[in-house]
C-alpha cells in the first residue's frame, strides 16, 4: 500500500521571532533596493522581471530563515508567514517609491529613454510607513497625475492601478509558493531536523509510472530492476529525476518526475516536468537501489 509523507503541523515558537527579524532587518533593505531598481530602470518589461526576482527573494528569506530554521511543518502557517512578508515588503517599497516620486530633482537621458533623478529622505520614508493614510493618499495623487510613461504617454489612472495590482499578485504568489513549499518537505520528528535532500543520478523516463510507484512502495526489487534503466543524453532526451529524502532514524521518502523533451515553435528544446510521485515512503533497500547508477 502506498504511503506518503504528511507534515505534522508543528512549529517552533522561534519561527515568530525569526519572522519579526526578517521583517525588521531584511525586508526593508530588499524593499529599498527593489524601489530604486524599478525607478532607475525605465524599461517596463524588464521591471516585471525585477518584480519576479523581488518575490523570489522574499520567498527565499522566509523559506530559509523563518520556516527552515523555525522548523515550521505547518503549511497554513508557512503560507501566512510568506504572505505577510510579501505584503510588508511591498508596503515598505511603496513608501520608498512614493518618496522618490516626491523628491525628483531632474532628469537624465533623452526623449526616448529618460530617467527622473531622485533620492529618498529617510525620515520622510519612516513618516510614510507609520502613516498609511498619508502614504495611500500620495499614491492616489500619483495615480491621478502619473510620474512615468510608455511610448510618449503618461501612465496613470486605471492603467497604473492595473500595473500595481499585477505587481501585488506577482510578488505575493511567487513569494508564497516559493516559501510555503519548504514546510511540506519531510521533517524527522525523532531527530527534530529536516531530512537530508539528495539529487540522485537521472534514469531513463518511465513509460509505466503507476507500476514504478507500486514497485517502489512495495519494495519489489525485481520490477524495479526491470524499470530502472540508464538515462541517455539528459540534455536532449527524455529522462527522470529523483530527490531522495533520508535521515539517520526516520523513514526514506522519494519524489520523482519525468522530464519530457519538447521542441518549441522557435525550434528551442525545453523540458516539461511530469510528476510521478511526491514524498513517497520507501524502504532502505529501495533507497539504496535508487542511489545506484542505472
Amino acid at each position: 500500500m502506498e504511503q506518503y509523507y504528511k507534515a505534522s503541523g508543528n512549529f517552533a515558537p522561534l519561527s515568530f521571532i525569526l519572522w519579526l527579524a526578517v521583517a525588521i532587518i531584511a525586508l526593508p533593505i530588499l524593499a529599498v533596493i527593489y524601489a530604486y531598481a524599478i525607478w532607475y530602470i525605465p524599461i517596463p518589461y524588464l521591471n516585471f522581471f525585477i518584480t519576479g526576482i523581488f518575490g523570489l527573494l522574499i520567498g527565499f528569506l522566509v523559506s530559509n530563515f523563518v520556516i527552515r530554521i523555525g522548523k515550521v511543518r505547518n503549511g497554513k502557517l508557512a503560507l501566512v508567514f510568506a504572505l505577510f512578508a510579501a505584503l510588508t515588503a511591498l508596503y515598505i517599497h511603496w513608501a520608498v517609491w512614493v518618496d522618490l516620486a516626491f523628491n525628483i530633482t531632474g532628469t537624465v537621458g533623452g526623449d526616448r529613454i529618460g530617467v527622473a533623478t531622485s533620492n529618498i529622505k529617510i525620515m520622510e520614508v519612516v513618516a510614510l510607513i507609520t502613516n498609511p493614510a498619508d502614504l495611500f493618499g500620495k499614491m492616489d495623487l500619483i495615480n491621478m497625475i502619473g510620474v512615468w510613461g510608455i511610448k510618449g504617454g503618461t501612465v496613470k489612472g486605471g492603467f497604473l492601478t492595473f500595473i500595481w495590482v499585477i505587481e501585488v499578485i506577482m510578488v505575493t504568489v511567487i513569494a508564497t509558493l516559493s516559501a510555503s513549499s519548504q514546510a511540506l518537505k519531510p521533517f524527522c520528528e525523532q531527530d527534530d531536523s529536516w531530512y537530508d535532500e539528495n539529487e540522485l543520478t537521472p534514469k531513463a523516463a518511465f513509460q509505466d509510472a503507476p507500476a514504478f510507484v507500486k514497485a517502489m512502495s512495495s519494495g519489489d526489487m525485481k520490477v524495479l530492476d526491470e524499470l530502472l534503466k540508464p538515462a541517455g543524453d539528459i540534455k536532449t532526451e527524455h529522462h527522470s529525476k529523483f530527490k531522495l529524502f533520508d535521515s539517520k532514524n526516520g523513514d526514506n521518502f522519494v519524489s520523482v518526475t519525468n522530464e519530457i523533451a519538447k521542441t518549441t515553435d522557435k525550434g528551442e528544446l525545453k523540458f516539461e516536468s511530469q510528476n510521478i510521485t511526491s514524498f513517497l515512503k520507501i524502504s532502505q533497500a529501495v533507497a539504496d537501489r535508487l542511489k545506484v547508477t542505472g
